[in-house]
């Protein structure tokens, strides 16, 4: 069970957790991409970050799966460079082109309103060139 307020690495805790469970059923095997630096001219630079995870499915045939997670504690996630990277979409899109299942899984927080109350609720939104919106969105970003 998930619970109702969750920082951003918990969540990713939790599907790296979910992962090993899976993998260790032989359904899938899951990887996390973690932070890539690189040492030049005496200095530690960060790479371009990649999405958060990537797999295997071992069934039906073997596809690959790129995933970035988010939380999000307000009512809507904000598309923005600052809440996703335009690279990692760029790097979802590519992959998506090649038959990897792609996607954007975000996890929203319970919030408790003044006349209401929204339960945690996760969903995964897929990120495929069939969708135009997605290169808009890297197109967006890459002329700013």
């Amino acid at each position: 069970m998930i619970p109702e307020k969750l920082k951003g690495v918990e969540f990713e805790a939790l599907l790296v957790e979910a992962a090993a469970k899976d993998e260790a059923a032989g359904r899938y095997t899951m990887t996390r991409a973690g932070v890539t630096m690189s040492h030049q001219n005496g200095q530690n630079i960060g790479v371009a970050s990649k999405p958060d995870f990537e797999g295997i499915l071992s069934f039906p045939t073997g596809r690959q799966f790129q995933i970035e997670a988010k939380v999000c504690a307000s009512a809507s996630f904000p598309m923005t460079k600052d809440k996703i990277k335009p690279q990692q979409v760029e790097h979802l899109l590519k992959r998506s082109k090649f038959g990897a299942i792609s996607f954007i899984v975000i996890h929203w927080t319970a919030r408790q309103l003044v006349k209401s109350y929204d339960p945690a609720r996760t969903g995964a939104i897929p990120v495929t060139d069939e969708d135009p919106r997605w290169q808009a969105f890297v197109d967006a970003y890459k002329l700013a």
